[in-house]
């Protein structure tokens, strides 16, 4: 019994290990297009803002999404970044990078285009 807790626990630091790698992989590809903003990795995607903490509010919000996807169509979301306080040319970018890339209206940028 002692040695499966000790296997289990090696997978688990294994899965998470990797698991920070590919968010830091994912994060990587992503500032090299859109430099200066920060960014906060999902399993699938990443969200990319102006600040850390704004990056993981939004990257919060989408990783539900990603196991709606997931269910619904029963395969892994495409690698995607969406980006909050954005500009084109930064979606261009990502998208040339191979993310599937969404914006994210910050509160001004959704009432503006409200009116």
């Amino acid at each position: 019994m002692k040695v499966a807790a000790q296997i289990a626990a090696g997978l688990a630091i294994w899965v998470a290990s990797a698991g920070a790698a590919q968010a830091r992989d994912l994060c990587a590809a992503a500032l090299a297009a859109a430099r200066g903003k920060a960014c906060v990795a999902n399993p699938y995607g990443v969200a990319l803002a102006s600040t850390r903490v704004e990056a993981a509010r939004v990257a919060a919000a989408v990783r539900a999404g990603e196991a709606r996807f997931v269910l619904h169509f029963g395969r892994a979301a495409p690698r995607y970044a969406i980006v909050q306080d954005f500009r084109p040319e930064e979606l261009r970018a990502l998208a040339r990078a191979g993310f599937r890339a969404l914006p994210w209206l910050t509160a001004t940028q959704f009432e503006t285009a409200a009116l």
